[in-house]
């Protein structure tokens, strides 16, 4: 599980942040002046209130993704150099990285490729700088993949060249797989198919050799290949590669909850590959293949992963029907967990949100509140939505009264059980407002 963050790290950020207000070029204008003591006190607003989501529920977000989204927050209002420091700040590289690549991709959408080389020029600085090779490896070609996207393939091909020299030096046989499939995946995507062949065939002859085991290694390695086949565009070999992928993973017993864990991991994995290659139904046929005491709840996770596959591709229709079926059954099944510690119907809840169904994730957060809890809760989201209009149409004087109303009224909301995942919830999304107020 990646690293949460801890208040004195926050802090850190805020004091790192306002320095390098403090170290900008002074400006002559009161007006400009006064604007930028005010941006100092927002960016510090933005990340006290992320410190108080943190504290109420920190399994709720993760470090990683959290800054990553105030980061890519700042760079869509243009604030470059404020992402990049909270990027920066993040305290592991491969965090760092990843920040950074998103940072670009905001950068590439609103076409200001200058902006997005920089920014992943910044991240090739970071990556080479990752002492674990195997993390160094994958950070490079997933950086190489965004350079493709900004049109410059020889510098993506430089950096794939320079992921498969160090891939050479690693030993433990999946993290080979993946990394290679990842590259294979790049050599594709710069146009390089007898690159993409030969990476391939080197995949091909660590899985061959692999011993089957309980694990299913084996089973899990084949399903990376096969997304490797569907990335370059031959599905075909794809779907014949999880098919094979599919018949080990069956033989995996779940006559014990350890197996039965593994057998159905394998299986959700294998599902999304499928959905991947365009196969929705054959992903819905692997998952009723889930077996062992809480086949349910696996179902459920399988369900919860593959609508993120479909939020991540923009397809938000499909999205948001097979969230619903995640609902349904961890409603019916009480208590569903994802990755051993977090809740999944708080993760379904939170996807909700991201394909802008905020009123569906407050009903499921707030379903156990009393009734007088539920309408501060919901006061609270409506003042967030009028915000976050009024930030759209420039009237940010009245959106920033808004949000401290409506972080006044979060904090008289009493929930029931800890942690205060709701509270946590709608201070992450103040704070994310907050960072949109740009003066």
């Amino acid at each position: 599980m990646l690293k949460r963050i801890y208040l004195h790290k926050l802090m850190a950020i805020i004091i790192l942040t306002l320095l390098m207000f403090n170290g900008c070029a002074k400006k002559t204008s009161e007006e400009t002046t006064k604007k930028e003591n005010e941006s100092k006190i927002f960016i510090s607003e933005a990340l006290r209130i992320l410190n108080q989501a943190f504290d109420k529920d920190p399994f709720l977000f993760n470090k990683e993704e959290i800054l990553t989204e105030l980061a890519t927050t700042f760079a869509k209002t243009g604030q470059h150099e404020i992402a990049l420091k909270i990027a920066e700040e993040i305290d592991y590289e491969l965090g760092t990285v990843v920040s950074l690549k998103e940072i670009a991709k905001v950068y590439l959408e609103s076409e200001k490729i200058d902006k997005a080389v920089e920014t992943l020029n910044e991240a090739i600085k970071k990556a080479e700088k990752i002492e674990f090779e195997a993390d160094k490896a994958k950070s490079l070609v997933e950086i190489a993949t965004v350079y493709v996207k900004a049109g410059q393939k020889d510098k993506a091909l430089d950096i794939t060249n320079k992921a498969l020299d160090i891939v050479e030096s690693i030993k433990e046989e999946f993290n080979k797989v993946q990394i290679l499939t990842d590259i294979a995946t790049a050599y594709a995507k710069v146009g390089k198919k007898d690159k993409f062949s030969e990476t391939i065939s080197k995949v091909y002859e660590i899985v061959e050799t692999m011993e089957y085991d309980e694990d299913s290694t084996k089973a899990v390695s084949l399903s990376v290949l096969a997304n490797a086949y569907t990335e370059a565009g031959q599905k075909d070999e794809a779907l014949k590669i999880l098919s094979r992928a599919t018949d080990d993973a069956e033989k995996i017993e779940s006559y014990a909850a350890y197996y039965g864990a593994a057998k159905a991991g394998v299986l959700r994995g294998i599902a999304v590959s499928y959905v991947k290659a365009g196969q929705d139904s054959k992903a819905l046929e692997v998952i009723e293949k889930i077996d062992g005491d809480y086949a349910e709840c696996d179902k459920a996770v399988a369900l919860y992963l593959i609508s993120n596959t479909y939020i991540e591709s923009k397809l938000i229709d499909k999205a948001l029907n097979t969230l619903d079926k995640a609902l349904e059954i961890v409603e019916k099944q009480g208590r569903c967990f994802i990755d051993g510690d977090m809740s999944l119907l708080e993760q379904i809840a939170i996807s909700y949100s991201e394909v802008d169904k905020k009123d569906k994730t407050l009903e499921i957060l707030s379903k156990d509140l009393k009734k007088e809890e539920k309408i501060k809760a919901s006061e609270v989201l409506t003042l967030i939505k009028k915000a976050e209009i009024d930030i759209k149409e420039n009237k940010k004087d009245k959106a920033l009264d808004i949000l401290n109303k409506a972080l006044d009224i979060v904090e008289t909301v009493e929930e029931i059980e800890q942690p205060e995942t709701l509270k946590a919830w709608l201070l992450k999304e103040i704070a994310i407002n907050y960072a949109k107020v740009e003066f």
